[in-house]
C-alpha cells in the first residue's frame, strides 16, 4: 500500500475550467439584466408621456422611443437566450469534468462504497446527486451575485448622474435588498436545506432496505407498517421542502418590501425636487422605473445563499467520501501472462447490512480446474465471488493468485465476471457480442452463440441484427446471461467467475454447456455459482454453509 496525497474539490476550483464561457455566460447576463431595466424604464416613460400627450393635445416623437423600445426588447431576448445556451454548456461540461474525475479517482483507489454504513446503491447515487449539486455554485450564486452587482453599480451611477441628492432616499434601501437580507438568510438557509439533503438521503436508504427485504416482510405481513413508515419520511421530506420554499418567498418578499422603501423615498424626495425645479419629471420617472426594474435583478439573490449551503454541503460530503480512500491498490504495474493457480486461505467477509456471509473459506485450484459454488440461499455464494473480483475486500484471511496476494496484480484483462446484475444494451446483437471483442468477425459470433447454446434461437430471430430492445427487454433472463456469457469468452480471460449461468437451460443443454466450459478451462480456472448439481456431470463442487 502507498499512501496518497489527496486532492480536495474546492468551489473556486469549479469556475478555473473553461473560464471563456463562464466570462461570455456573465457578459451575457449583464446585458440581459440591463436591456430588462432599459425596456421596463423606457417603456414604462413612453406609455405615460404618451398619455399626458394626449391629454394635452401635444406631439411627441413616437418614432425614436419605440425603436429603443423594440431594441431592448430584442436585445432582452437575444442574450437571455444565448446567456442560457453558454451557462448550460458550461455547467454541462462541468458536471462532465466532475463526474469523470470523481468516480476515475475513486475507482483507481481502494473502494469503500462496499464497507460503508448505507447500501452501495444509496452511496454511488448520493455521490451523483452531490455532484450534480455542485453547479449550484456557479450557476445560482457566482453569475447572479457578479451580474446584480454590476447593474446596483449603474443604477446608482445613473441616479448620481441625474439627481445626486436622490441617492441617500433610495440607495440605503437598494443597498439593503440587495446584500444584507441575502446574506441574514445565510445560516437559516444553510440550515433547512441541509437538513432537507439529509432527510432525503435517509429516505431513499429506507426505501432501497425496505425493497431488499419485501419478501420476508410480506410473508410476516409486516409490509403495511414498512409502507406507514416510508410515507411518513416521505412527508416529512416534503415539509422540508415546503419549508425551503416558504423561507424563500419570505425573503423576496423582504427584498420587494425594501425597494418598496426606496421608490417611497425617491419619489418624495423626487416631487420636491421637480417642484424646485432642480429635476424634470421625465427624468424622475426614469429614476423611479429604474428602480422597480431592480426587482428582476435581486430576486435570484433570495436563494442564493441557499444554494452556495448545497453546494458547500456537497462538496464536503464528496471530499469526505474521498477521504475515505486514502490507501491506493498497488495494481496497474504487472499483469499475469497467465492463471497457474488461485488459492483462498480462510477467507471471511460480508456485504454491509447482509446478515451473514462466507467465513473461514478455504481451497486451491490450478489451471484447467473448474469449481462449482453451492449452498442455500443467503449463504454467501455471490458474495464469495465479490471477494475474488475485489468487488468488496475480505475481513480476514488471503487469496493468493499465483501464489502472490491478489491485489498486487493487475486483474484488468485477467478476471471476467459474469455478476448477477448484467448489461444488455439497446444494440443489435452482434454489438452486445462485440464488446467483449471489437474486431470479432461474424463466425466467431456464431461460434460463441454455439457455444452458450443460443444459435438456434438468434437464427430464429434476425440473427446477429437481432434487437436486444433496452436493458435487454427483448430477450429472456436466461438469454440475457447466455449473451453476457458470450460476450465474456469472447474476451478470453483467464480466471472466469460465472454466477448461474445455466439460467434458463434444461438439463440436456446445461450438460453440453458445462462440458463445453470444462474444455475451454483447459488453460484456465472457473468458477461456476448455481443452483444445480453440476458432481452429475463430474464437477468438483464446494459448498457454502
Amino acid at each position: 500500500m502507498t499512501a496518497k496525497s489527496t486532492q480536495k474539490i474546492t468551489l473556486r476550483s469549479l469556475l478555473k475550467g473553461r473560464k471563456f464561457y463562464w466570462l461570455l455566460a456573465i457578459v451575457l447576463s449583464i446585458a440581459t439584466l440591463f436591456a430588462s431595466i432599459g425596456l421596463l424604464s423606457t417603456s414604462g416613460w413612453f406609455i405615460t408621456a404618451a398619455a399626458i400627450a394626449g391629454l394635452l393635445g401635444v406631439e411627441i416623437n413616437y418614432i425614436t422611443t419605440s425603436g429603443l423600445i423594440r431594441t431592448f426588447a430584442l436585445t432582452r431576448t437575444a442574450t437571455r437566450y444565448a446567456g442560457d445556451l453558454v451557462s448550460h454548456n458550461a455547467i454541462l461540461h462541468l458536471l462532465k469534468d466532475l463526474r469523470v474525475s470523481t468516480f476515475r479517482y475513486l475507482s483507481s483507489y481502494r473502494s469503500k462504497l462496499h464497507n460503508s454504513s448505507v447500501n452501495s446503491i444509496v452511496m454511488t447515487h448520493r455521490l451523483v446527486i452531490d455532484i450534480d449539486r455542485l453547479d449550484l455554485f456557479p450557476l445560482r450564486f457566482v453569475l447572479p451575485w457578479i451580474s446584480s452587482t454590476v447593474i446596483v453599480g449603474l443604477v446608482t451611477f445613473f441616479i448620481y448622474y441625474v439627481a445626486p441628492s436622490l441617492l441617500i432616499y433610495i440607495i440605503p434601501a437598494v443597498f439593503v435588498s440587495w446584500l444584507v437580507i441575502p446574506i441574514l438568510s445565510f445560516v437559516r438557509g444553510t440550515r433547512l436545506a441541509k437538513e432537507e439533503v439529509i432527510l432525503s438521503e435517509y429516505c431513499k436508504e429506507q426505501f432501497v432496505q425496505s425493497l431488499s427485504l419485501l419478501t420476508p416482510l410480506l410473508i410476516w405481513k409486516t409490509w403495511s407498517f414498512q409502507q406507514e413508515k416510508l410515507d411518513q419520511l416521505d412527508n416529512n421530506r416534503l415539509q422540508k421542502n415546503l419549508q425551503q420554499q416558504n423561507f424563500n418567498s419570505f425573503i423576496k418578499m423582504l427584498q420587494d418590501f425594501s425597494l418598496a422603501v426606496a421608490l417611497i423615498g425617491g419619489i418624495w424626495q423626487g416631487v420636491i425636487l421637480v417642484n424646485s425645479n432642480m429635476l424634470t419629471v421625465p427624468w424622475l420617472l426614469g429614476i423611479i422605473l429604474g428602480v422597480m426594474g431592480l426587482v428582476e435583478c435581486l430576486s435570484p439573490l433570495a436563494g442564493s445563499f441557499m444554494s452556495l449551503g448545497l453546494s458547500i454541503l456537497s462538496r464536503d460530503r464528496i471530499n469526505e467520501l474521498i477521504e475515505k480512500n486514502e490507501e491506493k491498490v498497488d495494481t496497474g504495474t504487472v499483469e499475469p501472462k497467465h492463471v497457474e493457480s488461485l488459492e483462498l486461505i480462510n477467507i471471511s467477509g460480508k456485504i454491509p447490512n447482509a446478515l451473514n456471509g462466507p467465513e473461514q473459506i478455504s481451497f486451491k485450484l490450478n489451471k484447467g480446474d473448474i469449481l462449482g459454488i453451492r449452498g442455500p440461499s443467503g449463504a454467501g455464494k455471490t458474495t464469495l465471488l465479490d471477494l475474488i473480483a475485489r468487488e468488496i475486500i475480505q475481513t480476514e484471511g488471503d487469496i493468493l493468485l499465483n501464489k502472490q496476494n491478489i491485489d498486487t496484480w493487475n486483474l484488468k484483462d485477467t478476471l471476467g465476471y459474469l455478476q448477477q446484475h448484467i448489461d444488455i444494451f439497446d444494440l443489435s446483437l452482434a454489438d452486445n457480442l462485440r464488446i467483449g471483442k471489437k474486431n470479432a468477425s461474424d463466425e466467431e459470433l456464431w461460434s460463441v452463440l454455439k457455444f452458450v447454446c443460443l444459435d438456434e434461437w438468434a437464427q430464429s430471430r434476425e440473427g446477429l441484427e437481432t434487437s436486444l430492445g433496452e436493458y435487454g427487454a427483448e430477450v429472456s433472463g436466461g438469454q440475457a446471461r447466455r449473451i453476457a456469457l458470450a460476450r465474456l469468452l469472447l474476451a478470453n480471460r483467464s480466471l472466469l467467475l460465472l454466477d448461474e449461468p445455466f439460467a434458463g437451460l434444461d438439463k440436456k443443454n446445461i450438460e453440453l454447456l458445462y462440458h463445453r466450459l470444462l474444455n475451454y478451462a483447459q488453460d484456465k480456472i472457473i468458477l461456476i455459482v448455481s443452483h444445480h448439481d453440476l458432481s452429475i456431470y463430474g464437477c468438483n463442487e464446494y459448498w457454502v454453509e
